[in-house]
């Protein structure tokens, strides 16, 4: 019997606008989300489909760490690292939105990209998985979690754009990096903050202001990085 791969994407895509509903009112609870109707959907099975997947991708539980460190961040972040901030955690739980990877961001700004792509690497990386119907709805979930972060623009063409990331979305990659056992230089090369495309100089300017900020600990001397979560880590516990 063949393992199951941890996704949603087979389903649903990051879900960006909902889970921002459900952060902006601070309210996790299924029966209240349901008598409420906060997610805004037209029956209870609906609200509480949603719920499920939602769940499931970013488990919003108290004791998760990972949720705490996103959510603190995300409550002091602009709209475009919110998206980032969104689809690396994706990233990080889902396997089949990893499989993405290297399509983005081997694509250079202005290179259209085909669903196809994606679906081919959805093949390569688990041939005779799934279904026709299924990697191709797949491929177009997973495109769209991009597009909502903001790698890719358009409503058909799925044109890949630049991003800029800010220095919140660096703590979060490099927050991920750490969980993964990363340190120091290693945590720079991270796949995580690989994502980021932002440059060595760049990434080190922001940590410096992350630094000043009293959100992470930052030191830079003889070719030596020690980068330290402990002040993040005791805003949120």
């Amino acid at each position: 019997m063949r393992n199951r791969i941890q996704t949603i994407h087979t389903s649903r895509t990051m879900m960006f606008k909902e889970l921002s509903t459900l952060i902006n009112h601070q309210v996790f609870d299924e029966n209240s989300i349901v008598e409420m109707n906060i997610l805004g959907k037209l029956s209870a099975s609906g609200i509480k489909n949603t719920l499920n997947y939602l769940s499931r991708l970013y488990d919003f539980m108290e004791k998760n760490r990972l949720w705490k460190v996103f959510t603190f961040l995300w409550n002091i972040a602009e709209e475009p690292d919110k998206r980032i901030m969104t689809l690396l955690y994706a990233l990080y739980k889902d396997e089949l939105l990893r499989v993405s990877l290297p399509v983005i961001l081997n694509a250079k700004p202005g290179k259209k990209v085909e669903p196809k792509e994606v679906q081919d690497a959805i093949s390569k990386a688990y041939p005779g998985r799934y279904a026709p119907t299924t990697s191709i709805s797949a491929a177009q979930n997973i495109l769209s979690s991009w597009k909502q972060a903001g790698y890719i623009e358009g409503k058909v063409r799925n044109i890949r754009v630049a991003v800029k990331p800010e220095k919140l979305s660096v703590l979060f990659a490099l927050f991920l990096g750490y969980k993964d056992g990363k340190v120091g230089e290693d945590l720079l090369q991270a796949t995580w903050i690989n994502i980021l495309e932002l440059s060595q100089e760049q990434l080190h300017e922001m940590l410096a202001q992350a630094s000043l900020g009293d959100l992470i600990g930052y030191r830079k001397a003889g070719g030596i990085t020690i980068i330290q979560f402990e002040p993040l880590l005791n805003h949120i516990e």
